[in-house]
């Protein structure tokens, strides 16, 4: 996704993702290291990614690129520019909503 993105033009791509992720991916060696090379921020444990995602979008007036309606967090999370996305074996697309 953050190689689609940068073909695309976006630029900066900043990646969040939930603490707990680590304990969920398939390849958790490759996960880390996205960690450390800045690619994935991961929040402090016991938080949500969605208010940093949120947080980020507002400030830096851009869109956020999930699946998640965040319905979750109230009226103001709804004026964000939201791409939706869906990953297959030949690429990646978006859909607005």
């Amino acid at each position: 996704m953050h190689d689609f993105l940068l073909l695309r033009g976006f630029f900066p791509v900043l990646m969040v993702a939930d603490a707990n992720l680590r304990f969920h991916v398939d390849d958790r060696a490759a996960y880390l290291a996205l960690i450390e090379h800045g690619l994935v921020r991961e929040t402090l444990p016991g938080t949500t990614a969605d208010i940093a995602l949120i947080d980020e979008a507002k400030r830096r007036n851009a869109p956020l690129v999930t699946n998640d309606r965040l319905w979750d967090w109230g009226e103001d999370a709804q004026t964000i520019e939201r791409l939706g996305f869906g990953i297959f074996s030949n690429g990646v697309t978006f859909a607005s909503f």
